[in-house]
């Protein structure tokens, strides 16, 4: 089978190493395996450092003609059987290259993030020029049914980690501890992710105790400023640190290891996955009642969920995982075998290549 991965983007973000395990996975099974984004970008990186195939498509508009004729022209260099479009413009630069030019490979979608409107032009083309769209989650299943989309023509296929390469270096995570000035008794409240809602966790961090740090990982200083600048960290500055994108992925993973709880504070998350990764490396997890987060997190077994805007619950949560050790150590063990055998990068590609194949017809 000959795939065609697409995406607008490939920038720092979990969709990037997600697409990437994807890839290979797909490759590894000995399907021909094609990546059709932005170069000079993570993605772009990730794919020449394992050999996967890239074909330079920008996506500049959700209507770009240049783009539309480059993917018929990969479709038809190489056979395509499916093409598997990621994100907004490489959706329906995809449709639309399929409208105008009547190539026969069938198309089936990926959504990761909720849907931003409720355009019925866009339902319609999303669906009568798809064969299937694939969800992250059950809960952003909901969202998109939400939407009007038909929950008939959506599958649900989780994110997965790949767990082999979670391979930590314990003088790489002294080095952090020691760069950032924590202690091994400290308790550190943390969070991996792009800019989304830390705004809360901020507020939350304000009724925790004064000996208590936050560690802020993939966003800048300035960058959560200008996005929320009503909020002030005058009397809690000096214990938060922002450590500013991490383009390395054993960078990223070096950090859990300080933090005694990870939370994920979002509107927008599709799936959550840095909340498995955190799982997996033996943090206990928290986050925000929205989208996929409820697939990852079950209340209470494996962690916490609260309500957003609820920063008070939030700052609950917290305590109750740092002061309470047995429940503490429930959540990191149950995390464990969720993240390991729930959410393995095997799985993910096995749903995905399955249903490629009944699509493919092969």
């Amino acid at each position: 089978m000959n795939i065609l991965i697409t995406t607008q983007s490939g920038g720092v973000a979990g969709s990037s190493y997600s697409i990437s395990y994807l890839a290979r996975g797909l490759r590894e099974k000995g399907h021909k395996v094609i990546l059709g984004i932005p170069h000079k970008t993570l993605l772009h990186e990730l794919a020449l450092d394992h050999g996967i195939e890239t074909c330079e498509i920008s996506f500049r508009r959700k209507i770009h003609l240049k783009s539309c004729r480059q993917i018929n022209q990969i479709v038809r260099r190489h056979n395509i059987d499916i093409i598997n479009p990621q994100e907004s413009k490489d959706r329906y630069n995809t449709i639309l290259s399929k409208v105008l030019f009547r190539f026969p490979a069938k198309i089936v979608l990926t959504r990761r993030q909720r849907v931003a409107d409720n355009n019925f032009i866009k339902r319609w083309l999303h669906v009568r020029f798809s064969e299937k769209i694939v969800v992250v989650s059950k809960g952003l299943q909901e969202l998109v049914k939400r939407k009007g989309f038909p929950i008939e023509h959506t599958a649900v296929i989780h994110n997965g980690i790949p767990t082999e390469e979670y391979v930590l270096q314990k003088n790489k995570i002294e080095a952090l501890r020691g760069e950032y000035g924590y202690g091994k008794d400290d308790v550190v409240i943390g969070c991996v992710a792009r800019l989304k809602r830390q705004d809360q966790l901020i507020e939350a961090f304000k009724i925790l105790p004064d000996s208590w740090k936050l560690l802020l990982v993939g966003i800048e200083r300035t960058q959560f400023h200008k996005k929320y600048p009503k909020v002030t960290l005058d009397t809690i500055s000096d214990r938060i640190i922002f450590t500013g994108i991490i383009r390395n992925k054993s960078g990223v993973y070096h950090h859990y290891p300080l933090m005694t709880t990870n939370v994920l504070p979002s509107q927008m998350d599709g799936f959550g996955l840095t909340l498995v990764e955190a799982m997996a490396m033996g943090v206990p997890v928290i986050g925000s009642n929205y989208g996929g987060i409820p697939d990852v997190i079950e209340h209470g077994i494996s962690g916490f969920i609260f309500e957003n805007d609820q920063v008070e619950e939030l700052a609950g949560y917290i305590k109750e995982i740092v002061f309470n050790e047995e429940l503490r150590k429930k959540f990191i063990n149950n995390g464990y075998d969720i993240a390991l055998n729930k959410f393995a990068i095997s799985s993910t590609i096995e749903k995905y290549e399955k249903l490629f194949l009944q699509i493919a017809g092969t």
